[in-house]
């Protein structure tokens, strides 16, 4: 037999073969031990693999995954170098360090401390987008001190491969890909490796297999062996035997809650229904490692509960002592105060009475002359005071005509608004004034100062002055509050609640909005859908319910958030089903799909995303073909595929990346041309501008690249002429330099690229010191930063600047930390604090060294 060669390593001999290919020992030119795995064409995804392994080089190898010296991933034959996991002995040669070397060792040792390590191995793999698809105790290798490494990713029985053998990872995988391997191109893979994770981590802790163990046991190669020969097996026929098994049992009891809850999260991960499981590692490793932190925080709150009781029961004591002597007080001194009343009421009483007597004569002389005074004071009284009411009636009706005509234009969307309608609101609202102060002594006009009240609230929301609205908007609830509202009146005011809570969506009046949003809520709960009818009902719930969920995103709750999203937009949409005429339902159910989307990315779900946008773009895709004239639907269209074109870019799909910016540039084209001076649309212009440099520059295109850079450079700054405080153009022309810099870092210019890279990062620091509440959000911002910083200090290293390259990563260390603490379950975080730290330790003894 011939041994292959591959650059720099030869073949010394045949070490081992499985369902893929086989394993030659090597030796690399300082004459070390590697490991040479030469694969079958047939029983390979050639492209996925190289695809995936793209992912996995990245940047820097994830920790638990088994690096790769080399590869021939684009030419034949097949093959890829790894370090040589393996020790020697005299007796019996070589022995792998492999798990499956191994598993005779379990249950017999603690599995947990590896069974979390795996998980955080995959977590990792899962944060770069791979799944392995192909976990068994033969692919999991220890190195030298004692870590685990995954390997043999993308191999086996995943789509793309034409001749399948049998191997023991069938006895980990779950029904929906023993029966549809293709699941792995629709993201399907991750909640593969979940199952396979719980049926392992289910073996090492019970030394069986969770379903079909008698015959699983039978066909899995013994210990220390890594295949079992001439074994064949239909996946269709191993799937509905899973299927068909009963749910696993633990043989045994926990040691106590800490296992009781980890076993708990292997349950979840053993479930058939994929529904039913994690979605992916990234859940799963970030629940088993909270669990400990979980249990401190119930047994210290458990103390403290117990703590705060007996100081109830002493304070208890205490109190009924101090009450019985406080009631004693009282009485007595009740007592002594009755008497000396008594005392004091008999003595007026006699003064009262001699007086009474006194005056009684001449009293009766001049009652007759007093009434027919009196008489007439008070039929002059009346009349003025009739006089004074029509006048501040009149009064009254003059502003209520107002208001009538001002409303009247403002509902009347299909008519331009008339010139000088902010000239008439502010005298409308002078006389509103005006009447309050001159009504609001009299008890008989309470009502009518109430409704001016309500009415001057109004004229703040449409003039949109949030603060102002909110308080003249908390004076007309106080005046309505304990009266009798009439439904139309309520629904009215729950509106007026929703507008304010919309002009106040922001982290300046963040506490303000949300009360808002729960009087707003408060006011429709009391409403009877019989009297105000059910659809306009509900579509006050679901506007409601989007609005108020865009500011729980805002503030870290994304979960609800999306339950609120979810119900609004079932609700929208049954709506809409029954009026398709209505546009404005159309563009509420695009808003919502879009607010989904965002929070669908931050909690790290980009297929779900993808999929609201598309919807979004159906949405809007309907409007457009109602009123193609409509150039506000056109410029939503445009920004929903732009953020689709980015979120493509940050997967790596650079043809839907392609696809997605030259719809919306297409879009923007038309509406540009009608609105050359929109600021907004020229930024989207130009990050779209900025998405194409970024695929030609990952295409190996760099001259085109930095052409297109150029361009949105100089929209940018532009814009920044015509408004120097534009956040979101200050924000894109930061990202724009940062992107250059990079590529004439790539061309050779290193002088220029540090110059970009630190222009960007100034820029970004002074835009979030402004804290625009239009442009990006804090930690947007922060994570842009972090990031810059750790690019600033990789080019100052490759220039040889050690110290200027060590601060950069220091400061990213700091940024990473801040982000860390907003969100202690991102992973994306964790994995940077980490990296930049190892840089600084690396740098650190590089320098001792010296």
């Amino acid at each position: 037999m011939d041994l292959p060669t591959f650059q720099q390593w030869e073949a010394l001999e045949l070490h081992d073969y499985g369902g893929c290919g086989e394993v030659f020992l090597a030796r690399n030119e300082a004459d070390e031990p590697v490991a040479l795995k030469r694969l079958e064409d047939l029983s390979v995804s050639r492209r996925m693999l190289a695809k995936m392994t793209e992912r996995l080089a990245a940047e820097a190898w994830p920790e638990g995954v088994m690096p790769l010296l080399g590869a021939s991933l684009s030419s034949s034959p097949l093959m890829l170098v790894m370090p040589w996991h393996a020790d020697w002995n005299d007796e019996d040669g070589w022995h792998s360090r492999s798990l499956q070397h191994a598993i005779d060792d379990y249950p017999k040792k603690d599995a947990w401390p590896l069974i979390r390590e795996l998980a955080a191995a995959l977590a990792r793999m899962h944060a770069k987008h791979v799944p392995h698809g192909n976990l068994k105790p033969g692919n999991l290798f220890f190195d030298d001190e004692g870590k685990l490494l995954a390997s043999d990713w993308c191999l086996g029985n995943v789509p793309g491969v034409h001749l399948f053998n049998f191997t023991d990872a069938l006895l980990y995988q779950p029904p929906e890909q023993l029966l549809d391997p293709s699941g792995y191109l629709d993201e399907q893979g991750y909640g593969w490796d979940v199952f396979a994770f719980g049926v392992l981590a289910y073996r090492l802790l019970t030394g069986h297999f969770p379903r079909c163990n008698e015959v699983f046991s039978q066909v899995a190669p013994p210990p220390g062996e890594t295949r079992c020969d001439g074994l064949k097996a239909e996946p269709e026929k191993v799937a509905h035997n899973l299927e068909r098994a009963p749910k696993p049992t633990w043989p045994d009891k926990p040691a106590g809650e800490l296992e009781q809850r980890q076993r708990e999260w292997v349950m979840r991960c053993l479930e058939i229904d994929p529904m039913k499981r994690p979605a992916s590692m990234l859940e799963v490793a970030a629940g088993l490692g909270m669990i400990e932190e979980q249990l401190k925080q119930e047994h210290e709150y458990q103390r403290v509960v117990t703590l705060n009781q007996r100081a109830k029961r002493r304070i208890a004591a205490l109190l009924t002592v101090l009450t019985a002597c406080a009631v004693a007080i009282l009485v007595l001194a009740g007592l002594w105060r009755f008497a000396e009343a008594r005392l004091a009421s008999e003595k007026r009483d006699i003064k009262q009475e001699r007086s009474r007597l006194t005056t009684a004569a001449e009293t009766a002389k001049r009652s007759e002359s007093v009434a027919r005074k009196a008489e007439a004071g008070l039929r002059r009284e009346l009349a003025e005071d009739r006089a004074h009411y029509r006048s501040q009636l009149q009064a009254s009706r003059k502003v209520a005509d107002r208001l009538f005509a001002w409303a009247m234009e403002k509902d009347r969307r299909q008519l331009p608004p008339l010139d000088g309608r902010e000239k008439r609101l502010r005298k409308l609202e002078a006389d509103l004034v005006a009447f309050i102060e001159e009504a609001e002594p009299m008890p008989e006009l309470e009502k009518e100062v109430a409704r001016a009240r309500l009415q001057l609230a109004e004229i703040s929301i449409s003039l949109g002055e949030a603060k102002l609205a909110s308080e003249r908007f908390e004076a007309a609830y106080a005046a309505w509050r304990d009266r009798e509202i009439d439904p139309d009146l309520k629904m009215r005011m729950a509106t007026d609640s929703l507008l304010i809570a919309k002009l106040m969506e922001g982290k300046v009046h963040a506490e303000r909005a949300r009360k808002s949003f729960e009087r707003a809520r408060a006011l429709l709960s009391e409403l009877d859908a019989a009297e105000v009818g059910r659809d306009r009902l509900d579509q006050l719930h679901a506007v409601l319910d989007y609005r108020e969920a865009k500011l729980l995103a805002q503030q870290g709750d994304e979960v609800k958030a999306l339950g609120q999203l979810m119900r609004a937009t079932e609700t929208l949409n049954r709506i809409a089903s029954q009026r398709p005429d209505v546009a404005l339902l159309h563009s509420a159910l695009a808003d919502c799909y879009l607010s989904s989307a965002s929070i669908l990315e931050g909690i790290g779900n980009p297929g779900d995303a993808r999929e609201a946008r598309l919807l979004a773009v159906g949405e809007l895709l309907a409007l457009r073909k109602a009123n193609p004239q409509d150039l506000d639907v056109q410029d939503e269209l445009a920004a929903c595929y732009s953020a689709m074109a980015e979120a493509s870019f940050l997967s790596g799909d650079l043809e839907g990346t392609s696809q997605r910016v030259e719809q919306a540039l297409d879009l923007l084209k038309g509406y540009l041309a009608k609105r050359p001076h929109d600021d907004d649309a020229l930024v989207r212009k130009a990050a779209l501008l900025a998405l194409r440099g970024g695929i030609l520059r990952d295409r190996g295109k760099g001259d085109g690249s930095i052409a297109h850079y150029n361009e949105a450079q100089s929209i940018l700054e532009d814009v920044l002429k015509r408004q120097p405080e534009h956040p979101m153009a200050s924000y894109r022309l930061a990202l724009v330099w940062w992107q250059k810099g990079r590529m004439l870092g790539i061309n050779g210019n290193s002088a220029a690229e540090m110059a970009f890279l630190v222009k960007a990062s100034n820029l970004l620091e002074q835009i979030e010191k402004r804290g625009d509440e239009a442009g990006p959000g804090p930690e947007q911002l922060k994570r842009s930063r972090a990031y810059l910083q750790g690019d600033i200090g990789h080019a100052c290293e490759l220039a040889g600047k050690s110290r200027q390259s060590e601060a950069s990563l220091k400061r990213a260390i700091i940024l990473w930390q801040e982000l860390s603490e907003m969100r202690p379950r991102s992973e994306e975080y964790q994995q940077a604090l980490e990296w930049c730290r190892e840089r600084v330790e690396r740098m650190g003894s590089i320098r001792k060294v010296d």
